[in-house]
């Protein structure tokens, strides 16, 4: 999922991936652990939403 100038990245396996895009384009350097624990479970929260979400709730997602 992209978010401004985020990158997420949320794994089936629950494994969680975070870029801050500007400073990381090529997504060498994983910052989902060291970043602030609201952002980490609004942006899991996010994805698993819309994992499950179809039509307009999907659409109202992707929007945020």
């Amino acid at each position: 999922m992209r978010e401004g100038n985020t990158a997420f990245i949320l794994r089936e396996s629950g494994a969680k991936e975070l870029y801050w895009m500007r400073y990381d384009p090529h997504q060498l350097n994983n910052k989902a652990w060291s970043a602030v624990p609201s952002i980490r479970t609004r942006l899991t929260q996010t994805v698993e939403a819309m994992r499950v979400a179809s039509g307009e709730e999907r659409r109202r997602l992707e929007e945020v």
